[in-house]
Protein backbone atom coordinates (compact mmCIF):
# COMPACT_ATOMS: atom_id res chain seq x y z
CA UNK A 1 0.00 0.00 0.00
CA UNK A 2 1.14 3.55 -0.73
CA UNK A 3 -0.19 6.80 0.69
CA UNK A 4 -1.30 9.66 -1.55
CA UNK A 5 -2.12 13.18 -0.46
CA UNK A 6 -5.50 14.46 -1.64
CA UNK A 7 -7.45 17.64 -0.98
CA UNK A 8 -9.85 15.74 1.25
CA UNK A 9 -7.14 14.12 3.34
CA UNK A 10 -4.80 11.17 3.25
CA UNK A 11 -6.02 7.77 2.15
CA UNK A 12 -4.45 4.58 0.89
CA UNK A 13 -4.42 3.28 -2.67
CA UNK A 14 -3.02 0.02 -3.95
CA UNK A 15 -0.28 -0.19 -6.59
CA UNK A 16 -2.86 -1.41 -9.13
CA UNK A 17 -5.13 1.56 -8.45
CA UNK A 18 -2.20 3.93 -8.92
CA UNK A 19 -1.37 2.29 -12.24
CA UNK A 20 -4.97 2.39 -13.50
CA UNK A 21 -5.23 6.07 -12.65
CA UNK A 22 -1.87 6.83 -14.29
CA UNK A 23 -0.58 8.16 -10.98
CA UNK A 24 2.91 7.65 -9.65
CA UNK A 25 3.69 7.43 -5.94
CA UNK A 26 5.29 10.58 -4.57
CA UNK A 27 9.10 10.45 -4.55
CA UNK A 28 10.60 9.37 -1.28
CA UNK A 29 12.16 12.42 0.38
CA UNK A 30 15.88 12.33 1.08
CA UNK A 31 18.68 14.61 2.24
CA UNK A 32 22.48 14.70 2.28
CA UNK A 33 23.65 14.57 5.90
CA UNK A 34 27.43 14.50 5.37
CA UNK A 35 28.40 16.91 2.58
CA UNK A 36 30.44 15.69 -0.37
CA UNK A 37 33.47 17.83 0.54
CA UNK A 38 34.03 15.94 3.82
CA UNK A 39 37.34 14.05 3.91
CA UNK A 40 37.58 10.50 5.14
CA UNK A 41 39.66 10.01 8.29
CA UNK A 42 40.80 6.43 7.62
CA UNK A 43 44.51 6.16 6.92
CA UNK A 44 46.23 4.37 4.05
CA UNK A 45 44.43 1.13 3.25
CA UNK A 46 42.19 1.08 6.33
CA UNK A 47 38.57 0.17 5.55
CA UNK A 48 36.30 3.19 5.55
CA UNK A 49 34.14 3.80 8.60
CA UNK A 50 30.37 3.74 8.29
CA UNK A 51 30.04 7.51 8.22
CA UNK A 52 32.73 7.76 5.50
CA UNK A 53 30.70 5.48 3.25
CA UNK A 54 27.89 8.03 3.40
CA UNK A 55 29.86 11.12 2.43
CA UNK A 56 27.79 12.99 -0.14
CA UNK A 57 25.11 10.28 -0.16
CA UNK A 58 21.41 11.02 0.06
CA UNK A 59 19.69 9.33 3.00
CA UNK A 60 15.97 8.69 3.06
CA UNK A 61 13.52 10.40 5.39
CA UNK A 62 10.74 8.39 7.03
CA UNK A 63 7.32 9.69 6.09
CA UNK A 64 4.23 9.91 8.30
CA UNK A 65 2.30 6.64 8.65
CA UNK A 66 -1.38 6.39 9.54
CA UNK A 67 -1.31 8.13 12.93
CA UNK A 68 -4.69 6.73 13.95
CA UNK A 69 -3.21 3.22 13.67
CA UNK A 70 -0.13 4.34 15.57
CA UNK A 71 -2.37 5.62 18.36
CA UNK A 72 -4.42 2.43 18.50
CA UNK A 73 -1.32 0.26 18.69
CA UNK A 74 0.27 2.34 21.43
CA UNK A 75 -2.94 2.47 23.47
CA UNK A 76 -3.13 -1.33 23.53
CA UNK A 77 0.10 -1.47 25.52
CA UNK A 78 0.19 1.86 27.35
CA UNK A 79 -3.41 2.69 28.28
CA UNK A 80 -2.19 4.86 31.15
CA UNK A 81 -0.26 7.08 28.73
CA UNK A 82 -3.18 8.23 26.59
CA UNK A 83 -2.48 11.92 27.12
CA UNK A 84 1.21 11.40 26.38
CA UNK A 85 0.40 9.57 23.14
CA UNK A 86 -2.03 12.26 22.01
CA UNK A 87 0.40 15.04 22.91
CA UNK A 88 3.26 13.53 20.90
CA UNK A 89 1.13 12.63 17.87
CA UNK A 90 -0.37 16.12 17.85
CA UNK A 91 3.14 17.57 17.97
CA UNK A 92 4.10 15.41 14.98
CA UNK A 93 1.19 16.76 12.94
CA UNK A 94 2.27 20.31 13.80
CA UNK A 95 6.02 19.86 13.25
CA UNK A 96 6.04 17.65 10.16
CA UNK A 97 6.38 19.10 6.66
CA UNK A 98 6.34 17.41 3.25
CA UNK A 99 5.12 14.16 4.83
CA UNK A 100 8.40 13.75 6.81
CA UNK A 101 8.05 12.58 10.44
CA UNK A 102 9.31 15.29 12.77
CA UNK A 103 8.75 16.01 16.44
CA UNK A 104 9.97 18.52 18.99
CA UNK A 105 12.75 17.32 21.31
CA UNK A 106 10.71 15.69 24.04
CA UNK A 107 11.65 15.04 27.66
CA UNK A 108 9.57 12.31 29.31
CA UNK A 109 9.56 12.83 33.07
CA UNK A 110 8.16 10.22 35.42
CA UNK A 111 8.82 7.88 38.31
CA UNK A 112 11.30 4.99 37.89
CA UNK A 113 9.86 1.90 36.27
CA UNK A 114 6.71 3.41 34.75
CA UNK A 115 7.76 2.43 31.21
CA UNK A 116 9.20 5.65 29.77
CA UNK A 117 12.04 4.05 27.83
CA UNK A 118 10.08 1.10 26.47
CA UNK A 119 7.29 3.51 25.50
CA UNK A 120 9.67 5.77 23.58
CA UNK A 121 11.29 2.81 21.82
CA UNK A 122 7.94 1.28 20.85
CA UNK A 123 6.69 4.62 19.56
CA UNK A 124 9.82 5.01 17.43
CA UNK A 125 9.38 1.53 15.95
CA UNK A 126 5.69 2.11 15.26
CA UNK A 127 6.52 5.36 13.46
CA UNK A 128 9.28 3.64 11.47
CA UNK A 129 12.06 5.80 12.92
CA UNK A 130 14.58 3.02 13.73
CA UNK A 131 14.92 4.14 17.37
CA UNK A 132 18.22 3.86 19.18
CA UNK A 133 18.37 3.90 22.98
CA UNK A 134 21.50 5.37 24.58
CA UNK A 135 21.93 5.01 28.33
CA UNK A 136 23.30 8.20 29.85
CA UNK A 137 24.01 6.99 33.38
CA UNK A 138 27.60 7.78 34.32
CA UNK A 139 28.62 9.44 31.04
CA UNK A 140 31.13 12.11 32.00
CA UNK A 141 32.73 13.18 28.71
CA UNK A 142 31.79 14.60 25.33
CA UNK A 143 32.53 11.56 23.17
CA UNK A 144 28.85 11.56 22.20
CA UNK A 145 29.83 14.41 19.89
CA UNK A 146 32.67 12.47 18.23
CA UNK A 147 36.41 12.68 18.63
CA UNK A 148 38.94 15.00 17.07
CA UNK A 149 40.68 13.83 13.91
CA UNK A 150 44.06 14.73 15.41
CA UNK A 151 43.74 11.79 17.81
CA UNK A 152 45.19 8.44 16.77
CA UNK A 153 41.67 6.97 16.76
CA UNK A 154 38.71 9.13 15.87
CA UNK A 155 35.07 8.57 15.08
CA UNK A 156 32.11 10.67 14.07
CA UNK A 157 29.44 11.77 16.54
CA UNK A 158 27.03 9.14 17.83
CA UNK A 159 24.04 10.76 16.06
CA UNK A 160 25.92 10.75 12.74
CA UNK A 161 26.72 7.05 13.09
CA UNK A 162 23.13 6.31 14.14
CA UNK A 163 21.82 8.04 11.02
CA UNK A 164 24.24 6.15 8.76
CA UNK A 165 23.49 2.79 10.40
CA UNK A 166 19.73 3.27 9.95
CA UNK A 167 20.17 4.74 6.46
CA UNK A 168 17.66 7.46 7.22
CA UNK A 169 18.15 11.03 8.38
CA UNK A 170 15.24 11.34 10.81
CA UNK A 171 15.94 8.45 13.17
CA UNK A 172 14.75 8.67 16.77
CA UNK A 173 17.50 8.93 19.38
CA UNK A 174 16.37 8.10 22.91
CA UNK A 175 18.74 9.29 25.62
CA UNK A 176 17.77 7.36 28.71
CA UNK A 177 18.15 8.78 32.23
CA UNK A 178 19.61 12.04 31.00
CA UNK A 179 19.64 13.41 34.56
CA UNK A 180 22.31 10.85 35.55
CA UNK A 181 25.06 12.24 33.29
CA UNK A 182 28.18 13.66 34.86
CA UNK A 183 28.24 17.39 35.51
CA UNK A 184 31.99 17.99 35.23
CA UNK A 185 33.56 19.66 32.21
CA UNK A 186 37.18 18.55 32.40
CA UNK A 187 36.60 15.98 29.65
CA UNK A 188 33.58 17.67 28.16
CA UNK A 189 29.92 17.17 28.92
CA UNK A 190 27.22 15.39 26.93
CA UNK A 191 24.53 17.97 27.70
CA UNK A 192 26.80 20.79 26.53
CA UNK A 193 27.32 18.81 23.32
CA UNK A 194 23.58 18.31 22.89
CA UNK A 195 22.77 22.02 23.02
CA UNK A 196 24.07 22.69 19.51
CA UNK A 197 22.47 19.53 18.13
CA UNK A 198 19.05 20.51 19.50
CA UNK A 199 19.13 24.10 18.30
CA UNK A 200 17.11 24.46 15.07
CA UNK A 201 19.70 26.82 13.57
CA UNK A 202 23.03 25.20 14.48
CA UNK A 203 21.77 21.65 13.90
CA UNK A 204 21.55 22.31 10.16
CA UNK A 205 25.33 22.46 9.99
CA UNK A 206 26.64 21.00 13.24
CA UNK A 207 30.44 20.73 13.17
CA UNK A 208 31.59 17.13 13.54
CA UNK A 209 35.19 17.09 14.83
CA UNK A 210 36.02 13.87 12.98
CA UNK A 211 34.38 14.64 9.66
CA UNK A 212 35.65 18.24 10.00
CA UNK A 213 32.56 19.58 8.25
CA UNK A 214 29.12 20.76 9.18
CA UNK A 215 26.69 17.82 9.13
CA UNK A 216 22.93 18.15 8.88
CA UNK A 217 21.31 16.90 12.10
CA UNK A 218 18.20 19.03 11.72
CA UNK A 219 16.00 16.05 10.76
CA UNK A 220 16.90 14.00 13.83
CA UNK A 221 14.14 13.22 16.31
CA UNK A 222 15.02 13.31 20.00
CA UNK A 223 13.44 11.88 23.13
CA UNK A 224 14.89 11.96 26.62
CA UNK A 225 13.79 10.21 29.79
CA UNK A 226 14.33 11.44 33.31
CA UNK A 227 13.00 10.76 36.79
CA UNK A 228 13.11 14.49 37.57
CA UNK A 229 14.36 17.74 36.07
CA UNK A 230 15.87 19.40 39.13
CA UNK A 231 19.48 18.69 38.14
CA UNK A 232 19.10 19.46 34.43
CA UNK A 233 20.51 22.82 33.23
CA UNK A 234 18.15 25.53 32.08
CA UNK A 235 19.54 25.77 28.49
CA UNK A 236 18.77 22.09 27.96
CA UNK A 237 15.28 22.35 29.50
CA UNK A 238 14.60 25.35 27.28
CA UNK A 239 15.15 23.23 24.16
CA UNK A 240 12.71 20.45 25.14
CA UNK A 241 9.00 19.85 25.47
CA UNK A 242 8.46 18.46 28.96
CA UNK A 243 5.85 15.71 29.01
CA UNK A 244 4.88 14.14 32.32
CA UNK A 245 4.64 10.35 32.03
CA UNK A 246 2.04 8.94 34.45
CA UNK A 247 2.33 5.77 36.47
CA UNK A 248 -0.18 3.00 35.66
CA UNK A 249 -2.94 2.28 38.16
CA UNK A 250 -4.99 -0.76 39.06
CA UNK A 251 -7.63 0.38 36.56
CA UNK A 252 -5.14 -0.40 33.78
CA UNK A 253 -4.11 -3.77 35.20
CA UNK A 254 -6.07 -6.14 32.89
CA UNK A 255 -4.72 -4.49 29.72
CA UNK A 256 -1.17 -4.27 31.09
CA UNK A 257 -1.17 -7.93 32.19
CA UNK A 258 -2.35 -9.08 28.77
CA UNK A 259 0.33 -6.97 27.06
CA UNK A 260 3.10 -8.30 29.31
CA UNK A 261 1.98 -11.91 28.73
CA UNK A 262 2.21 -11.30 24.99
CA UNK A 263 5.70 -9.82 25.39
CA UNK A 264 6.84 -12.81 27.45
CA UNK A 265 5.50 -15.23 24.85
CA UNK A 266 7.22 -13.41 22.00
CA UNK A 267 10.51 -13.22 23.90
CA UNK A 268 10.43 -17.01 24.29
CA UNK A 269 9.62 -17.62 20.64
CA UNK A 270 6.03 -18.67 21.32
CA UNK A 271 2.74 -17.55 19.86
CA UNK A 272 0.94 -15.05 22.04
CA UNK A 273 -1.99 -17.40 22.63
CA UNK A 274 0.24 -20.16 23.99
CA UNK A 275 0.25 -18.56 27.46
CA UNK A 276 -3.17 -18.72 29.07
CA UNK A 277 -4.55 -15.45 30.47
CA UNK A 278 -4.36 -14.99 34.21
CA UNK A 279 -7.24 -16.52 36.09
CA UNK A 280 -9.22 -14.17 38.30
CA UNK A 281 -7.54 -15.43 41.49
CA UNK A 282 -4.12 -14.89 39.87
CA UNK A 283 -5.09 -11.39 38.78
CA UNK A 284 -6.38 -10.63 42.28
CA UNK A 285 -3.09 -11.84 43.79
CA UNK A 286 -1.12 -9.59 41.46
CA UNK A 287 -3.39 -6.62 42.21
CA UNK A 288 -3.02 -7.12 45.97
CA UNK A 289 0.78 -7.29 45.72
CA UNK A 290 1.46 -4.64 43.06
CA UNK A 291 1.31 -1.28 44.78
CA UNK A 292 4.14 0.76 43.28
CA UNK A 293 2.83 1.45 39.76
CA UNK A 294 6.11 0.11 38.37
CA UNK A 295 5.94 -1.74 35.06
CA UNK A 296 9.13 -3.57 35.95
CA UNK A 297 7.62 -4.66 39.24
CA UNK A 298 4.44 -5.80 37.48
CA UNK A 299 6.43 -7.87 35.01
CA UNK A 300 8.30 -9.57 37.86
CA UNK A 301 4.98 -10.45 39.55
CA UNK A 302 3.57 -11.94 36.35
CA UNK A 303 6.71 -13.99 35.80
CA UNK A 304 6.30 -15.22 39.37
CA UNK A 305 2.73 -16.31 38.62
CA UNK A 306 3.90 -18.23 35.54
CA UNK A 307 6.64 -19.91 37.56
CA UNK A 308 4.04 -20.99 40.14
CA UNK A 309 1.96 -22.45 37.33
CA UNK A 310 4.97 -24.33 36.01
CA UNK A 311 5.85 -25.76 39.43
CA UNK A 312 2.24 -26.87 39.95
CA UNK A 313 2.15 -28.65 36.59
CA UNK A 314 5.51 -30.35 37.16
CA UNK A 315 4.43 -31.48 40.61
CA UNK A 316 1.33 -33.27 39.41
CA UNK A 317 1.57 -37.08 38.98
CA UNK A 318 1.08 -38.47 35.51
CA UNK A 319 -2.45 -39.80 34.99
Amino acid sequence: MRQCDRAKGIFEMSDNELFLNNELPPPRPSVVVIPHHARRASRFDDPMALWELNIGEKLFLTTIPDLSRVRSKMMRKWPHAEQVIDSILNDITMMSHNRVVAMSPTLLVGNPGVGKTSFASALGKTLGLAPRVIGCGGISDSMFGGSNRRWSICDAAVPVNAICAAERANVLLILDEIEKTGTGRQNGNIIDTLLGMLDPVTSKSWHDPCAEVGVDLSYLNWMFTSNDIDSLPAPFIDRCRIVRFPAPTHDHLPILVRSILHDIARSQGMRTNWIAPLAQFELDAVANTWRTGSMRGLRRLIIGVLECRDREVRGRPLS
